[in-house]
């Protein structure tokens, strides 16, 4: 299987953007984005990790600043700065996008394979 994975659960690092929903379940506001943005940076520096997998448009919007829609960011790499540490990050669609369009699960597979593929270059 491509996207199987010899990592152990120490290996791998998991979190989240926002620690909360705002009000009404609604798309979090730039400014709430950019408060927390320097909380989730400290806890990627402080985990230092060798390649960052996002699942959604937050982590894109709140540590490199894209605007663009999902479905624009997903499958492209960008090198993030981390103090003096490059972190590889790729966008792909998360499970509620998948379960709103589920046709597009195709692109979140091809996602996955090439994360792994450059995940097994380490």
């Amino acid at each position: 299987d491509v996207c199987s994975s010899d990592l152990s659960r120490d290996a791998v690092a998991l979190t989240t953007a926002l620690p909360w929903r705002p009000p009404g379940n609604r798309a979090p506001t730039p400014r709430e984005l950019a408060v927390l943005s320097p909380f989730l940076a400290r806890q990627i520096s402080l985990t230092a990790p060798k390649l960052i997998l996002a699942f959604g448009t937050n982590v894109g919007q709140m540590l490199a600043g894209r605007e663009e829609p999902l479905v624009k960011q997903r499958g492209q790499w960008i090198e993030l700065k981390f103090e003096e540490r490059v972190v590889p990050l790729l966008t792909t669609l998360g499970p509620v996008h998948l379960l709103r369009h589920p046709t597009q699960k195709r692109y979140a597979w091809q996602d996955l394979k090439n994360f792994r593929e450059r995940l097994n270059g380490f």
